[in-house]
């Protein structure tokens, strides 16, 4: 199990700098979800193909656009199996610049967690007020609406 967490990890980083990449060189993806990323591995190094690509578009890269916020709201509004709260936190922290002030990444997960709230009650009916731990835990309920046991 150790080798899975560090092996999850890593992918995670190397899933945060390759968004930070892309978003850097000025492509923002049209529907950027977990179901349309897929990890390929041949051993020794794992890459990352992008699906779904018919609404992504490239700006400028000195243009800051909002669509990457966005990008970054639709990887994290999904509830994942052996995906925790920590793990998105850590993918946010590699997402950002090194050196990065630690008042911009407080905003950042702030606005994230308040527009994955809204999200889900709009999308998913749900109304409760608990902890974002406890609303993105995976508890099978997500998983059989979509058919993904």
């Amino acid at each position: 199990p150790a080798g899975m967490i560090r092996q999850k990890r890593e992918h995670l980083r190397k899933l945060a700098k390759e968004i930070r990449r892309l978003h850097r060189l000025g492509f923002v993806h049209g529907d950027l979800t977990p179901y349309n990323l897929f990890v390929c591995s041949d051993g020794d190094r794992d890459s990352f193909v992008l699906m779904d690509n018919d609404r992504t578009w490239r700006y400028p890269p000195w243009f800051y656009h909002r669509l990457w916020k966005r990008n970054l709201l639709q990887l994290n509004r999904f509830k994942l199996p052996g995906i925790s709260l920590q793990d998105r936190v850590r993918f946010l922290r590699c997402y950002l610049e090194p050196g990065c002030e630690r008042n911009a990444e407080l905003h950042l997960l702030h606005w994230l967690e308040a527009r994955t709230r809204k999200r889900r009650a709009r999308k998913d009916r749900f109304r409760g007020q608990v902890s974002f731990r406890e609303l993105m835990k995976w508890d099978g309920v997500f998983a059989k609406k979509t058919n993904l046991n």
